[in-house]
């Protein structure tokens, strides 16, 4: 007869030192850069925290814009997922923000990599580098776990998300046209037409002017959202030839 002990997973070599965290450039067709590798013996929470800065050289056409993407792969037992995650950075022109992603894993691997808006590799001849900083830390920050995703849109006329949602920020600067605008959010999960009123609408000035605009208590849309980039503040007038780049925190719900 076979007893409990010898059924037991057997415990975790590491074939390398553990890496709480760095610091480092991300770069355009660089590929990922790794920021972090944990792997201890037993399962417990872990809360992931990330920022980076962007440097852009002009011209901030749409094309050339880019993000950076933390990619995070977690698990236990020798499974394990993997996610990404845009981390919305602080330009000259706008804050940014500190990605926070809490989980429960012995294992824990980050990597950092620059993409465009839509999450696609870049050209290496294209000039913006990110500094990023990732730190893994053991624990519970005391924060409420409202898990959120960071949606990275640009144009006049977008869908933000199809379904019932709850937004909690939302930050961007124009990138074509010349004002006045007002980006407007929706409720909708098509385009509303001319005349429409939206939810909330807020001023776009000439960039690199940006906006940035708290939802505390969140901001709450029964059918979707839509987001589009109006000549008039208070009904849609739809600024076709105009452009936008927003980042908008959603609530995973």
């Amino acid at each position: 007869m076979t007893d409990d002990h010898d059924l037991r997973r057997p415990p975790v070599r590491r074939s390398r030192p553990v890496n709480f965290g760095d610091h480092t450039t991300l770069r355009a067709g660089a590929g990922s850069q790794q920021l972090a590798w944990v792997s201890v013996e037993d399962g417990q929470s872990w809360v992931v925290y990330a920022q980076a800065n962007v440097t852009q050289p002009p011209p901030n056409t749409e094309s050339s814009l880019v993000v950076p993407f933390v990619e995070l792969e977690w698990g236990h037992g020798g499974a394990s997922v993997f996610a990404t995650f845009p981390v919305v950075p602080a330009t000259a022109v706008q804050p940014g923000n500190v990605l926070r992603v809490p989980l429960a894993a012995s294992m824990i691997k980050v990597s950092g990599v620059l993409l465009d808006t839509g999450g696609r590799s870049l050209d290496s001849t294209n000039p913006a580098t990110a500094q990023i900083s990732c730190v893994v830390a053991p624990g519970f920050d005391g924060i409420p776990q409202v898990p959120t995703e960071w949606i990275p849109l640009s144009g006049s006329d977008a869908s933000v998300a199809a379904k019932p949602s709850k937004l909690t920020r939302m930050l961007g600067h124009l990138i074509q046209g010349t004002p006045p605008f007002w980006v407007m959010l929706f409720d909708a999960r098509s385009s509303p037409g001319a005349g429409s009123p939206p939810v909330v609408a807020s001023p776009v000035g000439s960039f690199p002017a940006a906006f940035d605009i708290p939802f505390p208590n969140g901001l709450p849309f029964t059918q979707g959202v839509w987001l589009a980039l109006s000549s008039s503040p208070d009904v849609l007038a739809l600024a076709s030839g105009a452009s936008v780049f927003v980042r908008i925190e959603r609530q995973l719900l």
